[in-house]
């Protein structure tokens, strides 16, 4: 398995100007890190701070402006045509609506089948690891011949996680990949990714903008704001002794149980 590294990572869009000039918005500035096998990094930063920005450069949707991108030694910023194809069965996305990644005129099974082919895997041996990506993910062979609205999402998200394991990928990115789902079936699909991970080495950037579930999920923390990371370090120590004002916040607006209600703590409180 590949570590990935990222270092002076920088993402830059355009946008209308006054009369016919563009402008520049820096997303991404001089953003660096590491994800080594079978570990997780959480992301996390308010809404605009650059989260997804660096998850679509690192899959490429978007071009960086500047910086790396190695998985296992490869430059990935470099990287054109068919080579790009070939990299991007090494790392796959996992969306907050799998509506994003799913095809609803398929069924589950033909979803599936669609990633299959692209990692080279011969139709008549579709079936046979159709089931076995499905069992992975704790569905039943039957549900191959469902389609995408015949299942909770919380079964559509089991789906679009066996089909990003299809292609056999090094990385997996999950942008906000459980927010919308309900809290019990969120902590079931946060446990399966775990399982996954446990299994496969897989390394994965866990994008989100709820700390306890970065609590739970990430080995280390990345905050951002602004487009920069303004904290990084190990779970333990950003929750136990956040250094930086807006990790604070952050920490500060996880919900605690009080005596029959939850109370937010303040900033002062979590120092």
């Amino acid at each position: 398995m590949s570590a990935v590294v990222i270092n002076g990572l920088a993402v830059t869009y355009k946008r209308p100007g006054r009369g016919l000039r563009q402008e520049t918005f820096k997303a991404v500035d001089d953003v660096s890190f590491t994800i080594e096998p079978g570990r997780t990094l959480g992301l996390a930063g308010e809404s605009g701070s650059g989260k997804s920005s660096v998850a679509r450069a690192l899959m490429r949707v978007v071009e960086p402006s500047g910086g790396s991108v190695l998985i296992g030694g490869q430059e990935v910023t470099k990287l054109r045509g068919g080579d790009l194809r070939k990299f991007r069965r090494h790392m796959q996305m996992v969306f907050q609506d799998p509506y994003d990644s799913l095809n609803p005129r398929l069924t589950a099974g033909d979803n599936i089948a669609e990633a299959l082919t692209a990692a080279g895997v011969s139709r008549p041996d579709h079936t046979s690891r159709t089931r076995e990506l499905l069992d992975r993910v704790g569905l039943p062979a039957a549900f191959a011949r469902r389609y995408p609205h015949q299942i909770s999402g919380g079964q559509r998200q089991r789906v679009s996680i066996a089909r990003a394991l299809a292609v056999g990928p090094q990385v997996l990115v999950c942008d906000e990949a459980v927010s919308a789902l309900d809290v019990s079936v969120r902590a079931q699909i946060l446990n399966l990714l775990k399982d996954l991970q446990d299994a496969d080495g897989l390394a994965y950037l866990f994008i989100s903008h709820d700390m306890s579930t970065l609590r739970f999920m990430a080995d280390d923390i990345a905050i951002m704001r602004g487009g920069r990371i303004v904290e990084h370090g190990p779970s333990a120590d950003v929750f136990a002794r956040p250094e930086h004002p807006y990790t604070r916040e952050l920490i500060a607006a996880i919900p605690e149980p009080g005596a029959g209600r939850r109370r937010r703590r303040t900033a002062e409180e979590v120092r």
